[in-house]
């Protein structure tokens, strides 16, 4: 399988002995690692927890985050069967009815919602942290998180001199996930590249590669946790923005 290498220019993984401000985190300062729950959980409902850590990062969003996390793994399941008439529910995986607990009305609402929310995060971080993803956007104008802030702005139409509002709304509570919003805008757009040659097993990669993330466990790990990873060790050396790795949440599997 086809595992794209993703380096940020100017940047290097970091290395232990890199300590930019000369001071060590304090143990309550480390971010949790999450354990996307493969082993206890069908492929669909542990792919979901990575997104809604993208959408709701922070410790108070947990109900927020368990809610999208149920609503999105509901949302998968019914999209499969309308896009996959051959997929079989009740050979692929368990259908746990929590999934279907929430009332139709809140459903709809929670996955509108937090699917806006991780998506927005996706995009800005994609231009904070791909610069070559940039070259084209701004004609040549220098990237920066200003200059980043400016075209989001007028993307999601906000009013001229927004920066401080986009950046205290979107980029800020982003920081501790950005690397797997960037990781995950960047997947989907690999996964459903012409020119990847999937196999008969895989054709959500061609339909619906969001799809394709959730209920396959090789591309989610060999590709998205892995994009993920490359970023996690390699965005806390970046020099045009501040972010710690001790303000990262690292992701693994959990089986």
């Amino acid at each position: 399988m086809y595992i794209p290498m993703v380096q940020i220019p100017g940047c290097q993984p970091l290395d232990e002995s890199d300590n930019r401000d000369g001071r060590e985190p304090k143990d309550d300062q480390l971010r949790p690692t999450v354990f996307l729950p493969f082993g206890s959980l069908p492929t669909y409902e542990a792919a979901a927890e990575f997104y809604s850590y993208i959408a709701y990062p922070h410790p108070d969003e947990e109900t927020q985050r368990e809610k999208y996390r149920i609503a999105l793994s509901r949302w998968a399941v019914l999209e499969r069967g309308k896009i996959d008439k051959s997929w079989n529910e009740s050979t692929e995986a368990e259908i746990r009815p929590v999934i279907f607990s929430q009332a139709e009305k809140l459903y709809k609402d929670t996955y509108r919602r937090g699917s806006i929310t991780w998506w927005e995060r996706g995009i800005c971080a994609s231009l904070m942290l791909l610069p070559h993803m940039l070259q084209e956007l701004f004609d040549g104008l220098p990237p920066g998180v200003e200059n980043v802030l400016g075209v989001l702005g007028a993307k999601w139409n906000y009013s001229v001199g927004s920066n401080k509002t986009i950046a205290n709304r979107i980029w800020r509570p982003t920081k501790p996930v950005a690397h797997a919003a960037a990781a995950a805008i960047l997947c989907l757009g690999t996964l459903k590249d012409p020119e990847h040659k999937w196999d008969d097993e895989h054709q959500l990669c061609y339909k619906q590669p969001f799809l394709a993330t959730l209920f396959y466990e090789d591309v989610f790990r060999n590709i998205l946790l892995n994009l993920t990873s490359q970023l996690y060790l390699q965005i806390p050396s970046c020099r045009r923005f501040k972010i710690r790795e001790c303000e990262m949440i690292n992701f693994a599997l959990g089986y």
